[in-house]
């Protein structure tokens, strides 16, 4: 019988995968009656694993309850991908902290700044990358000789544990996977699929502040104007992305955390 490796063992996979899925298999995935679209995920992982060749933007949103078995599903699949040839990346939503720059005011003291999310946080040169550093999913160029040639590997990213306060940095990774034609795999908890297509606190607050100051400054209407169709066109083209290419899949259940503890014999 041939020994199972680990997924982060294996060689295209990148990333800190939870030790509790390590081996996570789609065979392994428990079928229940409590959990009828199981199926339906399962049917979808198949598709994947027999017609997906890389070149085409895909995306599944697996949500529901705890412990319901999304996580294995998507590490389950993520393996399958990766037997076909596929480069896995794997990020947990939760532990990703904004990048922040220091910048010097009136020559006297530092303060920081949190960098917006941007589309080259997930696309990247493999030449560029430094040893140390994880790459980035979606490669656009390697090094042949000193040139750059273009590449174009199928590359799964698996985004687990989604929230809503995420959603600029999903919604990059998105937009790297539109452009480049790679497979993005969520998982969450909150069962109000992609609140990532509604307007964001920070969008609603810039958005009053500049028609305020198109209120109390005339000429500044045409910069609030631009600005405000701009934010609507991108947020037009995520929706567009998300309802072309993502297959939403409700997991459902009892949490088999509780039946897997430590303490239970």
């Amino acid at each position: 019988m041939t020994m199972l490796t680990a997924i982060s063992g294996l060689e295209r996979s990148y990333g800190n995968f939870p030790r509790e899925h390590q081996l996570a298999t789609l065979e392994t995935l428990e079928q229940t009656p409590d959990n009828p679209e199981l199926e339906v995920f399962l049917s979808a992982a198949h598709k994947l694993i027999t017609q997906w060749d890389g070149n085409k933007f895909a995306g599944l949103y697996l949500y529901g309850e705890p412990g319901t078995g999304k996580t294995h599903g998507a590490i389950g699949l993520a393996r399958a991908l990766h037997d076909e040839g596929a480069h896995i990346h794997y990020r947990h939503v939760p532990s990703w902290k904004p990048r922040e720059r220091r910048e010097e005011s009136f020559g006297l003291e530092h303060k920081w700044k949190e960098i917006p999310p941007h589309i080259t946080d997930w696309v990247g040169t493999r030449f560029s990358q430094p040893s140390s550093v994880e790459p980035a999913p979606f490669v656009n160029a390697v090094s042949d000789g000193g040139l750059y040639r273009p590449v174009h590997d199928k590359a799964v990213l698996v985004l687990d544990d989604y929230k809503p306060n995420a959603r600029d940095y999903v919604a990059t990774a998105i937009e790297a996977a539109s452009e480049y034609g790679g497979l993005v795999i969520i998982t969450s908890n909150y069962t109000d699929p992609f609140k990532i297509v509604e307007d964001t606190i920070q969008e609603k607050h810039h958005e009053a502040y500049m028609e305020t100051l198109s209120e109390r400054i005339p000429q500044m209407a045409g910069v609030a104007s631009m600005v405000k169709n701009e934010m609507s066109a991108k947020r037009d083209a995520l929706r567009s992305r998300v309802a072309a290419a993502f297959k939403f899949i409700h997991f459902e259940g009892r949490d088999r955390r509780i039946e897997t503890s430590f303490w239970n014999d």
